[in-house]
């Protein structure tokens, strides 16, 4: 599930792109061989429209991105730097009547972007917070701009980044479980300066896992390691 729900205005632009890495072997995150990518689902909004994404929720919608129609919740917009982005907004009040919380949010499913036990799945996208995006949102609630969630109907995002961690920053948090439901504890393993109005383009690297020593994240930010 890729969005963000919570209750104020003037939220993310939102641009994403997923690829596949096949890395067979490759589970102790040491190096890795060089190999083709293949891309498995591209969600970058370059048709213009919600089309390329299976799902779409938010508080006047839920069903397949093909069938949506904007409103102020989840829109499509012409960047200088992105070209088409998403612009997502939620306002105090916008549960949809489901799950939990206020929420406008995209989504696709685990047959386009992986995260079987030992996969190696690479993920990239950009973000970027309205400038009237508050600064202390850690004060306001919880806050999850984009988040892998189990397959399943319980349990929390295996990860997610966060805008409700620390007043600020935007957080990656790992959320510990053995298995959908089953947890471990919850951690912050990254953390950047919020920074309005500027993109912030992420690449991430993950060997899935239900084994704290076996799975693993890498991150790069805006091309930094």
């Amino acid at each position: 599930m890729f969005g963000l729900p919570h209750t104020r205005p003037g939220l993310p632009a939102v641009l994403l792109t997923v690829v596949l890495t096949m890395a067979a072997g490759c589970t102790d995150g040491r190096s890795l061989p060089l190999v083709k990518a293949e891309s498995m689902f591209i969600g970058d909004y370059s048709t213009g429209d919600f089309s390329q994404w299976p799902s779409v929720q938010n508080p006047s919608y839920n069903g397949p991105g093909v069938d949506y129609r904007p409103t102020y919740s989840a829109t499509v917009v012409d960047d200088p730097v992105k070209g088409k982005a998403a612009r997502f907004e939620v306002r105090s009040g916008d549960w949809p009547g489901f799950a939990t919380g206020e929420r406008s949010d995209v989504g696709s499913d685990a047959s386009a972007t992986g995260g079987t036990e030992g996969q190696v799945r690479w993920y990239a996208f950009a973000t970027m917070f309205d400038p009237s995006f508050p600064q202390n949102h850690a004060d306001l609630g919880w806050g999850v701009t984009n988040g892998w969630h189990p397959n399943t109907r319980i349990g929390s995002a295996g990860f997610e980044w966060s805008v409700g961690t620390r007043n600020g920053y935007w957080s990656l948090v790992v959320d510990e479980q053995t298995s959908p439901g089953v947890y471990v504890g919850d951690r912050t393993i990254f953390e950047t300066p919020l920074n309005v109005g500027h993109w912030h383009d992420v690449k991430m690297q993950v060997n899935w896992s239900t084994g704290v020593r076996t799975g693993w994240i890498r991150l790069w930010l805006n091309g930094v390691r």
